[in-house]
């Protein structure tokens, strides 16, 4: 008998521990607006909403999942406010967002039916200062732009870079600088569902490279690295959008993208996922400081799949100069260029497209 109650006893503190888990995992916390100018570490698990745009001014966040076996939910609480809150994060004057984790822990930023963008990286060109996002395991999905004329604070104008905007500011003075930069690292980042709806016609909705996913722009020196990520189902509905977009001739971008796949990417114009327009034309006025890279897309082992876009480059519309190694393409669309695309329009003269040992199916 006392055994059949020790039992007893044990069965019933499991599933009151299991009970306390299962609670646990679904558990809400709320982070409310606020400006980070320090070095700190916010460590969450479970699913966290986001009420207000959080700024990083100098200072460096870094995101902990604190559990070891489920991914942890960042999803956004509230609409643009007709563009001034558009950002969940804001990155500035030497600002840093660091997030590190493993496919068990994934961070998953959540666009949760709300208007807006994700990651906003923002300098200016007078200020000598420098952004960084450093990601690895993370999801950005659902990032929609603002739908005009419809619902309470939502924005009357379209939006770049609904996942990741780099934008580097020249209103006070083009400079272009190998220590002042905007950096992007995504290892294991999947970007997935941002974008407006498909147009049911061929028409494209307004003009503009806006509404695109990714988007590289302005005066600056960008560099992005992504490796091993995953491009899938996102639609870029402007007429010059693609769904990574990054242009034009004075933007000097450099894209490092290895053992990537990007599938089922829409762009009502032109490259159904990579609109690639960087140049190195810098303005007769621009003060240049060090050996600036030439701006270029360096695509190694990646693969491209069903992607389409309305007009030029199915998978790849390529202004600038573009580097291709070792990638597939399968099932991409365009009305001209299924899979690729290449003409001069922002510099003619770095116009290139270099291709070695690429496989094209479909």
């Amino acid at each position: 008998m006392k055994t059949k109650k020790r039992h007893l006893v044990i069965l019933m503190t499991l599933l009151a521990l299991l009970a306390f888990r299962t609670k646990a995992s679904f558990a809400q916390t709320n982070w409310a607006s606020e400006t980070i100018t320090g070095t700190v570490t916010k460590n969450f698990s479970g699913t966290v909403n986001l009420n207000g745009k959080i700024t990083v001014d100098g200072g460096t966040l870094t995101i902990n999942n604190t559990s070891t076996t489920e991914p942890l939910y960042i999803k956004r609480n509230f609409n643009d406010n007709n563009g001034t809150e558009a950002d969940m994060f804001l990155i500035k004057n030497n600002g840093k967002i660091i997030i590190k984790e493993t496919e068990a822990t994934r961070i998953i930023f959540d666009g949760n039916g709300k208007t807006g963008r994700c990651f906003h990286l923002y300098s200016r060109t007078g200020d000598n200062k420098s952004t960084e996002l450093n990601l690895e395991y993370v999801t950005i999905q659902k990032m929609k732009p603002q739908s005009p004329g419809t619902g309470s604070g939502q924005s009357t104008t379209s939006m770049s870079g609904l996942a990741i905007y780099v934008n580097w500011d020249s209103s006070v003075g083009a400079k272009y600088s190998t220590t002042y930069k905007n950096y992007v690292r995504s290892f294991h980042v999947n970007i997935d569902d941002c974008g407006d709806a498909k147009p049911t016609s061929e028409t494209a909705i307004g003009g503009g490279n806006t509404d695109c996913a990714i988007r590289l722009t302005a005066s600056a020196y960008c560099p992005f690295d992504m490796s091993y990520c995953n491009i899938t189902n996102n639609r870029g509905t402007r007429t010059y959008s693609g769904v990574f977009c990054a242009g034009g001739p004075t933007v000097c971008c450099l894209l490092n993208m290895d053992n990537c796949t990007c599938s089922g990417n829409y762009s009502s114009g032109w490259g159904g996922f990579l609109l690639w327009a960087g140049g190195n034309s810098y303005a007769a006025t621009a003060v240049v400081e060090g050996t600036i890279p030439t701006a270029k897309a360096i695509i190694t082992n990646c693969r491209f799949e069903n992607n389409e876009a309305g007009y030029a480059g199915g998978a790849i519309s390529s202004e600038g100069t573009v580097d291709l190694s070792n990638n597939t393409f399968v099932g991409n669309h365009a009305k001209v260029g299924g899979a690729l695309s290449a003409f001069p329009y922002t510099n003619a003269s770095d116009d290139d497209l270099e291709v070695c040992g690429i496989n094209l199916l479909g």
